[in-house]
């Protein structure tokens, strides 16, 4: 009957029907859950029979194609491999069933000779016997295990692993079968990546797939992770992460990568190294788009039965490396990038502040003020010009000037000879000294391109990764102080208009990322805090127009307005205030925005003729002074807080009683829990011009500990105040403060002091010259004097000081431009 059919559909259920009847007499010969003697007796016959029409089956000719792969698919693959599945050892089948696996593993061999002219005739049973065979490979007699195994392998033409043959299997009989061939590969050690290829066609890149192949390949790839998750992984990564990325570009798939990844991870396993290789690739995009809700990454740690918070801190070091790396190796647009800023997300969410700070630092690496100052709008062009052109032509350059000397007639002929030739696609054949300059011109410009490229590379790769930890929605704020210092002080000042021709609208997002964690801060004062920041820096063309209507006068009074108003009422968290933080700075270096106009009759009232610059300066000292109290926190900007009060009270008479009250109030606050920067801040005041100035900063370092310090020049400047009152009580301050602090006279501080008999203000002249003169009194009275070498650093000094009042001239006799009217710096020497 199997012979004479030759309708395809029933020639499946016929031989469906036979495999179901043969796997029921194989269960049938268990007696108790064991293999039963008695049993087998009872079967043979039927086996016997069996075992001969499949013999005979198996040995049609070509043009039986669908019955032998009847006889080898459904008759004799099904029933032995769901007896294997169940445990069945097949002592009894020496008989009667090996032979069946010879005969299958002799057409998978001539099958792999010429496995494109096998085609679909012999591939499924070579499938079948690759599959069945290693499956049965605990008997030696039946096959060679490495043998098979190499026959598979050992070539790139293999029936089971080369593309042009398995991109034919897209039905499920020979998917299932293909799937299962490749399980056994891998359950005998074989790590070939051909192997994830397959699973990866049969997953993802079937032309008519099937729930069920789908489940199939899922389940293939479940059992495959129970014999070695890791290195199935391993194998697997490549492929996956390249189909990955190549699917983020399409609408839909028809397959769902978190299941795919999901099935690599056993339930349970605990293993650490699978997860935190799976780091990746579990942030892709293409499978966060599936997973809207949590970390799809730690709900497969959890998966493992893995606490999410000991893999990230057991493996902090190889994750940040592996986030790093990727970050070099890939641009800001790639997916694997993506992965990686959706992979710091989680590993801030999960180890807090102490892990974004120790990021930043990457990102700190990355934003280099210096590199990018040194690049010029020249450098820009010649970068944005292609590689290969040369954004400046030595040769045209040259052309002026070697035809100067030539007459009309001559010029006239040559340019039409160019035309000629221009026409003709020729190109003027160089000269060995143009063509010198040609290369010379191209070396210089890939420099140029290459050092261009490295800081736009690095630029981008750090306000990215501030982004990705501002969005962490953990410990975003607590972080903000340092974010805030690399944007602004590094990409936007220290950049400058280079930042802004690289990064464009980045640093606009980057800042309203920033922004939305900015704590305490209203929401509808975030955008306009972050606009104004970037305007008044300069950065107006990364600003939507929108934006840009409203004037900073405008907008910085109506900000200020309402932060005085709710900050009086309740001080900002330490990440909103270092969010403002550099408005405020802003701000005071541009003496606010508006231009002075009287308002109302009361003129003797001073906020009525006080204009809205005066306003936003005083509101700023304002906001300062509600949250100086708060110093005790090293998250807050205490540097920055003293360095803008000492400003402010430099440049703002009118602000300085405010800004002194701030400044000691901060100070004290500050007890005990001050640093090295903030001490060398308040130092760094007591070389202000103003003597009230220096008061300030002189009370305020009565709350700082400055025993770390054998001298600082700074302070013993202040002793040399003479004459005036408040020069007097500078100078018994700071004598008090360099007492109580155990600081020494030395020829170091001397040689400090000297620079400051140059300084523009005359007051600091003259102190530093009686400063200079006590030192050299007081060492005298207790070491054995210094005079000599004072007088020694003196003389030094202006020797180099000296300059000729009379002017220099060039070559020609004429006057150099700058070395006429010069000035004598007769009051320093006379300090």
């Amino acid at each position: 009957m199997t012979g004479k059919e030759t309708q395809e559909a029933a020639v499946g259920a016929l031989f469906a029907a036979i495999g179901s009847h043969v796997a029921v007499i194989i269960e049938g010969l268990r007696d108790n859950g064991e293999e039963s003697a008695d049993g087998y007796e009872q079967c043979k016959g039927a086996l016997k029979q069996f075992s001969e029409a499949a013999a005979k089956g198996l040995a049609l000719p070509e043009r039986s194609a669908v019955v032998r792969h009847g006889w080898a698919a459904d008759a004799i693959g099904e029933p032995l491999w769901k007896a294997a599945n169940n445990g069945l050892r097949a002592t009894w089948a020496t008989e009667l069933i090996h032979p069946l696996l010879k005969a299958l593993v002799a057409t998978a061999e001539k099958a792999t000779a010429s496995p494109l002219i096998a085609g679909s005739s012999g591939t499924l049973e070579a499938h079948v016997g690759f599959a069945l065979a290693l499956r049965s490979a605990s008997d030696s007699s039946v096959v060679d295990v490495e043998k098979l195994v190499s026959l598979v392998t050992g070539t790139e033409k293999s029936l089971v692993l080369w593309d042009k043959v398995y991109h034919k299997c897209t039905g499920l009989r020979e998917c299932m079968w293909l799937l299962r061939a490749v399980q056994m590969l891998f359950a005998r050690g074989c790590d070939d990546a051909r192997l994830a290829k397959v699973l990866i066609w049969v997953l993802c890149k079937l032309p008519d797939p099937s729930l069920t192949v789908s489940q199939a390949g899922l389940s293939a790839v479940e059992w495959m992770s129970t014999i070695s998750a890791q290195r199935l992984w391993a194998m697997m990564a490549p492929v996956v992460l390249e189909e990955m990325t190549a699917s983020v570009d399409r609408d839909s798939v028809p397959y769902k990568w978190t299941r795919i990844l999901r099935a690599v991870v056993p339930r349970n396993c605990g293993s650490v190294d699978l997860l935190e290789a799976m780091a990746l690739a579990a942030n892709h995009p293409a499978a966060l788009r599936e997973h809207s809700q949590g970390s799809f990454w730690i709900s497969l740690v959890q998966q493992a039965g893995i606490d999410p918070g000991e893999l990230c801190h057991g493996r902090l070091s190889e994750l940040k490396q592996t986030i790093r790396q990727t970050m070099v190796d890939n641009t800001t647009s790639s997916a694997m990038f993506t992965a990686a800023m959706s992979l710091v997300k989680d590993l801030v969410f999960v180890c807090g502040d102490y892990l974004a700070l120790q990021l930043l630092e990457f990102a700190r690496e990355d934003i280099d003020p210096t590199k990018l100052a040194a690049i010029s709008a020249e450098d820009i062009e010649v970068w944005q010009t292609p590689a290969g052109q040369l954004h400046f032509d030595p040769v045209s350059s040259k052309e002026p000037e070697r035809n100067s000397g030539k007459k009309k007639d001559d010029l006239w002929a040559e340019q039409l000879e160019r035309e000629i030739a221009l026409k003709k696609g020729q190109a003027r054949k160089l000269t060995k000294e143009e063509q010198a300059l040609v290369e010379r011109q191209h070396a210089k410009e890939n420099e140029i391109r290459a050092r261009v490229d490295s800081s736009h590379k690095g630029l981008h790769r750090g306000l990215a990764l501030i982004r990705a930890v501002a969005q962490s929605n953990s410990v975003a704020s607590a972080c903000m102080l340092t974010s805030v210092r690399i944007v602004v002080d590094q990409a936007i000042i220290g950049g400058k208009s280079v930042s802004e021709r690289l990064a464009g609208a980045e640093i606009y997002s980057t800042m309203l990322a920033l922004s939305r964690v900015a704590d305490g801060l209203e929401a509808g004062l975030r955008v306009p805090i972050a606009v104004g920041i970037l305007r008044a820096r300069g950065f107006a063309g990364v600003v939507p127009e929108d934006w840009t209507r409203e004037s900073m006068e405008d907008l910085a009074t109506r900000v200020y307005f309402r932060l005085r108003v709710s900050c009086e009422a309740q001080a900002l968290p330490a990440a909103g205030f270092n969010f403002l933080l550099p408005l405020m700075k802003v701000t005071a270096e541009a003496g606010g925005w508006g231009r002075k106009a009287k308002r109302g009759v009361e003129e003797h009232d001073e906020y009525a003729v006080m204009d809205h610059a005066a306003e936003q300066l005083t509101m700023t000292v304002d906001i300062l002074g509600f949250h100086a109290h708060f110093g005790q926190s090293e998250d807050m900007p205490r540097r920055e807080m003293i360095e803008l009060l000492v400003k402010l009270m430099a440049e703002q008479a009118m602000l300085l009683p405010a800004c002194r009250a701030n400044l000691v109030r901060l100070a004290e606050a500050m007890e005990d829990t001050d640093g090295p920067a903030e001490r060398d801040a308040l130092i760094a005041g007591l070389t202000r011009a103003d003597s009230a100035v220096r008061n300030a900063c002189l009370a305020a370092l009565d709350f700082a500990d400055l025993t770390e310090l054998d001298h600082s020049a700074e302070l013993w400047l202040n002793v040399g105040g003479t004459g005036a009152v408040a020069l007097e009580e500078n100078a018994e301050l700071a004598r008090t403060l360099w007492a109580d602090n155990g600081m020494e006279i030395s020829p170091e501080l001397i040689a400090d002091i000297v620079p400051f008999l140059n300084h523009q203000a005359s007051e600091i002249r003259s102190c530093a010259a009686r400063s200079i003169a006590l030192a050299a009194k007081d060492a005298e009275e207790e070491q054995g004097g210094l005079v000599g070498s004072a007088l020694g650093l003196l003389q030094d000094a202006y020797t180099r000081w000296y300059i000729s009042l009379e002017p220099e001239y060039d070559r020609f006799g004429l006057v150099i431009p700058g070395t006429q009217h010069r000035v004598d710096i007769a009051e320093a020497r006379v300090a």
